[in-house]
């Protein structure tokens, strides 16, 4: 991170990331289908923070990596 992107990171940002969190939270119920429509209109649309290609690589990331199952179960299984 450049200096001038350290610069425009203001303290407002943080209370915005908050309130946005806490949004897609309270209609996160159908999982990840309902959340990236709400990720991406939030950070794509409105604040411009990534690009949609940005995006869509980082849902394919998070669809091939295992859930909270399926590490329990490698630690179980002892790998």
């Amino acid at each position: 991170m450049s200096n001038e992107e350290q610069k425009s990171i203001t303290p407002g940002i943080y209370l915005w990331l908050i309130a946005v969190n806490i949004y897609i939270s309270m209609f996160a119920f159908g999982g990840g289908y309902v959340v990236v429509p709400l990720v991406r209109r939030s950070f794509v649309e409105k604040k411009k923070i990534f690009t949609e290609d940005e995006l869509m690589e980082m849902s394919a990331v998070a669809q091939s990596s295992p859930g909270c199952r399926g590490i329990r179960r490698r630690e179980r299984q002892g790998r």
